[in-house]
Protein backbone atom coordinates (compact mmCIF):
# COMPACT_ATOMS: atom_id res chain seq x y z
CA UNK A 1 0.00 0.00 0.00
CA UNK A 2 1.23 3.48 -0.83
CA UNK A 3 -0.06 7.01 -0.39
CA UNK A 4 0.13 9.06 -3.58
CA UNK A 5 0.17 12.78 -2.82
CA UNK A 6 0.80 14.09 -6.34
CA UNK A 7 -2.29 15.22 -8.27
CA UNK A 8 -3.85 12.49 -10.41
CA UNK A 9 -4.23 13.44 -14.06
CA UNK A 10 -6.35 10.43 -14.97
CA UNK A 11 -7.55 7.04 -13.83
CA UNK A 12 -7.02 4.12 -16.20
CA UNK A 13 -8.53 0.60 -16.00
CA UNK A 14 -5.52 -0.82 -14.10
CA UNK A 15 -3.85 2.24 -12.66
CA UNK A 16 -3.45 5.97 -12.26
CA UNK A 17 -1.32 8.54 -14.06
CA UNK A 18 -0.13 11.53 -12.05
CA UNK A 19 0.38 14.99 -13.56
CA UNK A 20 4.12 14.35 -13.90
CA UNK A 21 3.36 11.42 -16.25
CA UNK A 22 4.16 8.65 -13.79
CA UNK A 23 1.89 5.60 -14.17
CA UNK A 24 1.19 3.39 -11.15
CA UNK A 25 -0.64 0.08 -11.42
CA UNK A 26 -3.28 -0.36 -8.73
CA UNK A 27 -5.79 -2.93 -7.51
CA UNK A 28 -7.80 -0.50 -5.40
CA UNK A 29 -8.08 3.28 -5.46
CA UNK A 30 -8.99 4.91 -2.17
CA UNK A 31 -9.71 8.63 -2.32
CA UNK A 32 -8.84 10.49 0.88
CA UNK A 33 -9.76 14.11 0.21
CA UNK A 34 -8.74 16.42 2.98
CA UNK A 35 -5.99 14.08 4.19
CA UNK A 36 -4.62 14.23 6.94
CA UNK A 37 -7.16 16.46 8.78
CA UNK A 38 -10.32 15.04 7.12
CA UNK A 39 -12.61 18.10 6.84
CA UNK A 40 -16.29 17.16 6.54
CA UNK A 41 -15.67 13.67 7.97
CA UNK A 42 -18.61 12.32 9.90
CA UNK A 43 -18.24 9.02 11.69
CA UNK A 44 -21.22 7.32 13.25
CA UNK A 45 -19.12 5.10 15.45
CA UNK A 46 -16.94 5.93 18.41
CA UNK A 47 -16.45 4.63 21.94
CA UNK A 48 -18.92 7.25 23.19
CA UNK A 49 -21.52 7.05 20.42
CA UNK A 50 -23.65 4.10 21.58
CA UNK A 51 -26.53 5.14 23.82
CA UNK A 52 -26.95 1.69 25.37
CA UNK A 53 -30.65 1.64 24.61
CA UNK A 54 -30.79 0.37 21.07
CA UNK A 55 -28.86 0.63 17.87
CA UNK A 56 -31.79 2.48 16.26
CA UNK A 57 -31.94 5.06 19.07
CA UNK A 58 -28.23 5.67 18.61
CA UNK A 59 -28.54 6.14 14.84
CA UNK A 60 -31.53 8.47 15.23
CA UNK A 61 -29.63 10.64 17.72
CA UNK A 62 -26.62 10.77 15.43
CA UNK A 63 -28.79 11.69 12.44
CA UNK A 64 -30.32 14.56 14.44
CA UNK A 65 -26.82 15.77 15.29
CA UNK A 66 -25.77 15.57 11.62
CA UNK A 67 -28.89 17.50 10.57
CA UNK A 68 -27.99 20.19 13.13
CA UNK A 69 -24.40 20.28 11.88
CA UNK A 70 -25.37 20.69 8.21
CA UNK A 71 -28.00 23.28 9.17
CA UNK A 72 -25.30 25.23 11.02
CA UNK A 73 -23.05 25.04 7.95
CA UNK A 74 -25.85 26.48 5.78
CA UNK A 75 -26.63 29.14 8.37
CA UNK A 76 -22.99 30.28 8.40
CA UNK A 77 -22.63 30.06 4.62
CA UNK A 78 -19.81 27.53 5.08
CA UNK A 79 -19.00 24.50 2.96
CA UNK A 80 -16.63 22.65 5.29
CA UNK A 81 -16.21 21.93 8.97
CA UNK A 82 -13.34 20.41 10.88
CA UNK A 83 -13.02 19.45 14.52
CA UNK A 84 -10.14 21.24 16.21
CA UNK A 85 -7.70 19.40 18.46
CA UNK A 86 -8.83 21.57 21.37
CA UNK A 87 -12.51 20.67 20.84
CA UNK A 88 -11.65 16.98 20.55
CA UNK A 89 -9.55 17.10 23.74
CA UNK A 90 -12.36 18.89 25.60
CA UNK A 91 -14.92 16.31 24.44
CA UNK A 92 -12.68 13.38 25.41
CA UNK A 93 -12.07 14.88 28.86
CA UNK A 94 -15.81 15.36 29.40
CA UNK A 95 -16.61 11.79 28.33
CA UNK A 96 -13.81 10.42 30.53
CA UNK A 97 -15.21 12.38 33.50
CA UNK A 98 -18.69 11.01 32.82
CA UNK A 99 -17.34 7.45 32.65
CA UNK A 100 -15.58 8.08 35.96
CA UNK A 101 -18.95 8.82 37.51
CA UNK A 102 -20.02 5.32 36.47
CA UNK A 103 -16.98 3.66 38.00
CA UNK A 104 -15.46 3.00 34.55
CA UNK A 105 -12.24 4.43 33.19
CA UNK A 106 -11.50 5.06 29.51
CA UNK A 107 -8.18 3.71 28.46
Amino acid sequence: MRLETRPIERVEPNGIVTVDGRRTEIDTLLLATGFPHFPNLISLNSPCSYSGLSYFTTIEAQMRHMAWLFGELRHRGATTFEVTSAANDEFLAEMTDRLGDLGVRAG
